[in-house]
């Protein structure tokens, strides 16, 4: 099982879409190079090329989390390698601080801002059209907007796989899931998951799933977790960010998989 919260394959697609956005960005900015009045001059290279500067905002679940915060990590810093652009980060201790963290991030000149997980959809929407001169870019949300770009996935593809193996290989007949909250977005990976596992094996019992509502809760990922191994499931998948870390833990000491 991947103890990611979603497929490797979902991880590089997300990174290749980053480093796209990162090349529109600085060919954009060529573009529009010249100063116009009451702007300021964008940053340049050693070689007198205009730098990109990109923005983050982590969710609350944070770096660390081996999931999508990590792999927009990863795509900053091969972007930094590879393209040049100057990184400006910022990490979220709860969801209050996403509209301060977008806008700050805006008002320090980044003229692209990613916005990590759906929920930065609300703030988003709010911040995103006071700066029509930045693009903003949301992870796993559909936000409207003509300076934002959204970034969606199959997700219950590589759950559905990840299920089928879960039918495949279960010694017990039962198997479980663990969400980071229940919501429409986590729904699709247990969706995927259940129908896979069922395709493989049509009396597999997928036990209720559990919810941590939070994303970075590792305690409550790993006694949701527990409750499902001691119900009798061998295997339990997760999309829970990095709470699901705690998935793993509890997966050790029941020496089952996850």
């Amino acid at each position: 099982m991947i103890p990611r919260g979603g497929s490797d394959t979902i991880r590089r697609k997300l990174k290749t879409r980053i480093l796209a956005l990162f090349a529109i960005g600085i060919v954009a900015l060529g573009c529009n190079g010249s100063p116009t009045a009451g702007n300021t001059p964008p940053p340049t290279d050693s070689n007198g090329k205009p730098q990109l500067t990109v923005g983050v905002v982590f969710d609350s679940g944070g770096r660390g989390d081996k999931s999508f915060n990590d792999s927009t990590y990863e795509g900053i810093e091969r972007a930094v390698k590879e393209l040049g652009v100057t990184p400006q980060t910022v990490d979220s201790k709860t969801e209050n601080d996403f509209e301060e963290n977008l806008t700050g991030l805006a008002e320090k000149g980044a003229k692209l801002v990613f916005a990590v997980g759906v929920t930065q959809a609300s703030a988003l929407a709010v911040v995103a059209p006071k700066y029509p001169d930045t693009t903003f870019a949301i992870i796993d949300a559909e936000v409207p907007g003509p300076n934002i770009r959204s970034l969606m996935f199959s997700e219950e593809q590589g759950s559905f796989l990840a299920g089928y193996l879960a039918g495949l290989v279960t010694k017990t007949g039962k198997i479980g899931f663990v969400g980071g909250k229940n919501i429409p977005l986590i729904k699709k990976f247990e969706a995927g998951y259940t129908s896979g596992a069922r395709l493989a094996n049509p009396n597999i019992e997928v036990l209720p799933a559990k919810y941590t509502e939070s994303w970075d809760d590792t305690s409550t990922g790993k006694a949701s977790a527990l409750v499902l191994f001691d119900g009798g499931a061998d295997i339990v998948y997760h999309a829970a960010g990095r709470a699901g870390l705690g998935v793993i833990v509890a997966a050790k000491d029941r020496k089952q998989y996850a």
